[in-house]
């Protein structure tokens, strides 16, 4: 099988995966392969969307090297100010179980979401994100949670 014909076909397999799978609306999101790497292009309506997108191609057969350049636009429904975002987030990681009682420290612009701080476990850096990543009006999420393991934190530590 030729090269392009090999590339041709993972084309078509990542179109599909995307078209069939009723966890993203891939109506507005286009593929490319170029050098190896498969990017993604276009536009979803939320940044779970987005993520799930590049979830479901990294699935295909032949897939190694994703791009991700979907963007979020987000409706007139789900825009939300910088401040409603952090209060959301903020009440969010409050009710949340599983989270330390340090909160992770977040910032929002432009609807992009940052979060800093450290948790104690790999599972509690994952939760944060997953939870925020569902919120309607977040365009774009950085997660610098810092993992601090099994070791206490400076203020449990005695002297």
């Amino acid at each position: 099988m030729s090269a392009q014909r090999a590339v041709r076909n993972r084309l078509d397999d990542v179109v599909n995966a995307l078209r069939w799978d009723p966890r993203a609306d891939s109506t507005n999101v286009s593929v490319a392969v170029l050098g190896g790497t498969d990017i993604l292009k276009g536009s979803v309506c939320s940044l779970n969307e987005r993520w799930w997108c590049e979830q479901i191609i990294k699935r295909v057969r032949g897939v190694t090297s994703i791009c991700n350049k979907i963007q979020v636009r987000l409706t007139i429904g789900d825009y939300c100010t910088d401040e409603t975002l952090r209060r959301v987030i903020g009440e969010l990681f409050e009710a949340l179980a599983g989270m330390p009682p340090e909160r992770p420290h977040v910032t929002v612009r432009k609807g992009c979401v940052a979060l800093r701080g450290s948790v104690r476990r790999p599972y509690q850096k994952q939760l944060a994100e997953q939870a925020v990543r569902r919120i309607a009006g977040v365009r774009g999420l950085t997660n610098f949670i810092m993992i601090a393991g099994d070791q206490p934190l400076g203020e449990d530590v005695k002297p």
